[in-house]
């Protein structure tokens, strides 16, 4: 894959420093994932994962409002692939066991 922590710092606005453990942790989750994915895809699914770490708020609590109704919540980290949509673009190329690997 070509993808730098340059590439992730202009995507997500990262500082260098923090785009390069970003890039370091996101792309040992994907080669986990689906090692046989193809690159293109993979990078696809970093950018993703990358951009979603990076708007994650820094306490991880978040608030919604409707009206006179409001809620308050976390989300977990250890969710960044499904809720960015690269666990979704890396399904086809997941391996499925049933049992322990």
């Amino acid at each position: 894959m070509a993808l730098t922590a340059a590439d992730i710092a202009a995507a997500t606005g990262l500082p260098a420093a923090r785009a390069a453990s970003v890039l370091a942790a996101v792309t040992a989750l994907v080669e986990k994932y689906a090692p046989s994915a193809p690159d293109s895809v993979k990078e696809e699914a970093i950018l993703r994962c990358s951009g979603w770490i990076a708007q994650a708020p820094a306490a991880g609590q978040r608030s919604r409002a409707a009206g006179p109704l409001s809620a308050d919540y976390t989300p977990s980290m250890t969710g960044a692939m499904r809720a960015s949509g690269a666990k979704g673009l890396l399904a086809a190329w997941r391996v499925r066991r049933a049992g322990a690997a």
